[in-house]
C-alpha cells in the first residue's frame, strides 16, 4: 500500500518476541518511513521518534523523553500462552550459541523444565522421553488453571489498551494456530495487533492482502500429545512436524531426544592422542581450541621440555572462552529474528551485515555539542 504522506515518520517499535514481526511488516509496508525496534531496556535512550509502539504487561508507564517530544505513543498487549507451553520459559543451562542459530536451539522460548528435570537427575533418555510422553500433563501443569489465568490477564491488559486479543484468544486457540511459541503470537492475533497498532498510530489501514503478509517470526515450540489432546486442537497432532532452529523439523517426541541428547550434554569429540585435554572438554565448544599444540610438540626431541610449556596454554583460554556464551541472564535481549536471545555485546562484535534489517544501532560518537539519543543518532534528529 502506498503513502501519500511527504513527511518521513520515526517509527519505534519496542517490546518481546512479537516486536521483530512487527517491526519486520511495518518496513515492508511504509518503505517511505524509518521503522525500527528495541528493546525495553533501550527506552530512556529514544529520541527523534514520532510514533512509539509500546508493549506493555501491565506495569510499563509510557517513557518520559517520548511525551516530552510530542511522540504518537501506543501501548499494546504483551500475549502469552502458558497454557499451550507450560514447561517452558527457561532456556537449557548449557544452551549455547552457534553460527546457524545465534540464541543457541534451547533459548527461552524453547527449554523444557520437566525434561530438565530428569535430565538432571539423570534419567536415561529413551526412559524420559517414554515418561514425558506418558504424562498426565493436564493435571500436573495445572493446564485449566493456566488457561484461566492467561485469559485474566489478557482480558485486563485489554483494558488498559484498548484492545481485544482476549475474545480472539478464548475463541479460537483450539481451532487456529495462535502461537507459535509461549510468546510469539501468529495467524489472527498477530494481525489483529498489527491492524490495530497502525489505528491507533495514526496510520495508514492495511489492506488484506498486505495484513496476511504479517507472520510470526522464529522457531516453532512443538506442542505436547497431551495438550493436544486436552484442548481438542485441531491444527495439530502427536505426528505434527515444527519449523525448529537451524532450518530443521521436528515432531514432539524428536524435540524431546535432540533436548536430552543435546551436545553440551558431555565431552566433545577430541583427537586421541592428548588424553590430558579430554578433562575441560565439556567447557570446550569451538573446535579451534582443540588441543593442536600438543600433538605437533609430541614428535619434539626435548621430551619432558615440551609437555610443560603446553600443558597451561589450553587452560588460559577456557574461562575466556565461556564469557560471551553465557552472559547474564540480564543482557539477554531480542534483537532480529533468528537471534532473540543473543546478547547485545556478542550482537555488536558480529562482523559483516546483520542477516535482516534490524542491527543494533552504533555506538554514540565521543562527545558530540548536542545531546542525541539512540534515534537522534538513526535518523540525524539534533
Amino acid at each position: 500500500m502506498g503513502d501519500s504522506s511527504t513527511t518521513k515518520r520515526r517509527i519505534a517499535i519496542v517490546g518481546g518476541f512479537n516486536r521483530v514481526a512487527l517491526g519486520r511488516w511495518l518496513r515492508a509496508l511504509l518503505p517511505g518511513d524509518e521503522v525500527r525496534v528495541f528493546s525495553p531496556r533501550q527506552l530512556d535512550e529514544l529520541q527523534g521518534v514520532t510514533h512509539l509502539a509500546l508493549e506493555t504487561s501491565g506495569n510499563l508507564a509510557i517513557p518520559e523523553a517520548a511525551r516530552k517530544q510530542g511522540a504518537r505513543v501506543v501501548l499494546y498487549p504483551a500475549v502469552s500462552a502458558d497454557f499451550l507451553f507450560p514447561h517452558t520459559g527457561r532456556q537449557h543451562p548449557l544452551n549455547r550459541a552457534n553460527q546457524a542459530h545465534p540464541p543457541g536451539p534451547f533459548g527461552l522460548e524453547h527449554g523444557d523444565s520437566a525434561l530438565e528435570a530428569m535430565r538432571a537427575d539423570g534419567v536415561p533418555p529413551d526412559e524420559a522421553v517414554r515418561r514425558y510422553l506418558a504424562l498426565d500433563i493436564a493435571s500436573t501443569a495445572g493446564l485449566d488453571r493456566k488457561l484461566e489465568q492467561a485469559l485474566r490477564a489478557a482480558r485486563q491488559l485489554d483494558e488498559r489498551t484498548g484492545f481485544a486479543l482476549a475474545p480472539l484468544i478464548e475463541t479460537r486457540f483450539r481451532t487456529e494456530r495462535l502461537f507459535i511459541s509461549r510468546g510469539r503470537a501468529d495467524g489472527s492475533l498477530l494481525r489483529a495487533i498489527g491492524r490495530e497498532l497502525l489505528a491507533r498510530l495514526g496510520l495508514p489501514e492495511p489492506t488484506d492482502a498486505a495484513l496476511a503478509k504479517l507472520e510470526a517470526v522464529g522457531a516453532e515450540q512443538p506442542l505436547h500429545p497431551g495438550v493436544i489432546a486436552h484442548f481438542g486442537l485441531t491444527y495439530a497432532g502427536p505426528a505434527t512436524e515444527y519449523a525448529f532452529p537451524a532450518g530443521e523439523t521436528s515432531t514432539f517426541e524428536r524435540y524431546c531426544r535432540l533436548y536430552l541428547a543435546y551436545p553440551g550434554n558431555g565431552p566433545q569429540p577430541r583427537p586421541q592422542t592428548a588424553p590430558e585435554a579430554t578433562a575441560p572438554a565439556p567447557e570446550v565448544t569451538s573446535p579451534a581450541h582443540e588441543p593442536t599444540p600438543e600433538a605437533t610438540a609430541a614428535p619434539a626431541t626435548p621430551e619432558p621440555a615440551a609437555p610443560q610449556p603446553v600443558a597451561p596454554e589450553p587452560a588460559a583460554p577456557e574461562p575466556a572462552a565461556p564469557e560471551p556464551e553465557t552472559p547474564p541472564a540480564e543482557t539477554f535481549a531480542p534483537i532480529t529474528a533468528g537471534e532473540e536471545d543473543l546478547p547485545l555485546a556478542a550482537l555488536a562484535a558480529r562482523s559483516g551485515p546483520p542477516p535482516l534489517p534490524f542491527e543494533l544501532p552504533p555506538e554514540p560518537p565521543p562527545a558530540p555539542k548536542k545531546k542525541t539519543g539512540l534515534f537522534g543518532r538513526l535518523f540525524g534528529a539534533g
